[in-house]
């Protein structure tokens, strides 16, 4: 599978029109940029600082096919925060398809959810702490190697 862009075509799979329009306009004041490019790419840093736990990175901006449902599942839901009368939103099967979608997250990252390895990777560093540098050889400075002079 390859590395996708999660773009505004995307973002139609998960939130019907009217939602995203209601989200440019209801969710915004003014002078605020629109929320949806926030948002999805919000997600989208989300999703690979996921995956760089324990794989590469594909280029800049991309994730995962294998993640798509996933990023759109997130995507809605927390689009749909933004929104007035979220309650009505915020019903039990998007809770439960974010809820999914978390944890697919952190089984990519304890490495048991495969993604598929980049056709180029990004020059974007992977995850985790890097080995810690001990330096040369240390010399011993024990009492029983001090001849006190």
């Amino acid at each position: 599978m390859a590395w996708i862009e999660f773009n505004s075509a995307a973002h139609l799979n998960a939130n019907s029109a009217p939602e995203l329009e209601s989200l440019r306009d209801a969710a915004t004041g003014e002078g605020q940029a629109d929320p949806v490019a926030a948002i999805a790419a919000a997600v989208v840093d989300a999703i690979r600082g996921s995956v760089a736990v324990k794989n590469p990175l594909g280029p800049s901006g991309t994730i995962p096919q294998e993640l798509l449902m996933c990023a759109l599942d997130v995507f809605r839901f927390e689009a749909t925060l933004r929104l007035p009368g979220v309650q009505m939103l915020q019903d039990d099967a998007r809770r439960k398809a974010y809820d999914s979608a978390q944890a697919l997250l952190r089984r990519v990252e304890e490495g048991r959810f495969a993604v598929s390895a980049p056709a180029e990777e990004s020059e974007e560093a992977m995850g985790g702490a890097p080995a810690p540098d001990v330096g040369d050889e240390r010399t011993d400075y024990s009492l029983e190697n001090f001849d006190g002079t």
